[in-house]
């Protein structure tokens, strides 16, 4: 059976963890933590309904990846959500990031509400860029920003880290090496 997710795309300046990347988005509906203030509430829902979200299995969400790419000249992409590394995505993600001719043109950004210990308890291949782990929690809420230093994550307990799992940032600040 192949696995299959609902997705939308959209581009952005603000989610990729570099100082002048921009990036195509891909929102992978479903999410199975329930932070307080989310900004993304919608897509919770596995099943969302909307005219620009479409399902799609990992041979064709790497196509559809691919077009908005090229069509916003990046090589940038950015799982987010929901939650890629939900229990609705889980299987989805692997499947895609075991696509090593596919993860080796592409920088990819993981966004999960889940912590480092539970993405590494879950043996993800270390063919993605950079994964960002931690549950928004309102109490510690920052005003999330990229300047030419720095990215500001929407909360202080959220971090990066690269694909070998070293801490990139400290409080929900990655501090871009000049």
């Amino acid at each position: 059976m192949l696995n299959t997710v609902n997705v939308i795309f959209s581009s952005s300046f603000l989610d990729y963890p570099d100082p002048s990347s921009h990036s195509v988005v891909a929102y992978l509906m479903g999410c199975d933590n329930n932070c307080k203030g989310c900004h993304n509430y919608r897509f919770k829902e596995r099943i969302f309904y909307d005219d620009d979200i479409k399902a799609y299995d990992v041979h064709d969400f790497i196509k559809e990846s691919k077009k908005h790419m090229l069509d916003n000249r990046t090589d940038k992409l950015v799982l987010s959500g929901g939650d890629p590394l939900s229990s609705f995505n889980m299987d989805f993600t692997k499947e895609l990031l075991n696509n090593r001719s596919f993860c080796s043109n592409y920088d990819i950004c993981i966004y999960t509400g889940h912590d480092i210990n539970y993405v590494k308890q879950n043996d993800l291949p270390n063919t993605f860029k950079f994964i960002k782990a931690g549950l928004y929690d309102e109490n510690l809420s920052q005003k999330s920003k990229k300047t030419s230093e720095k990215f500001v994550l929407a909360s202080k307990n959220q971090e990066f880290y690269n694909n070998r799992y070293e801490l990139l940032s400290v409080s929900g600040v990655f501090f871009f090496k000049s």
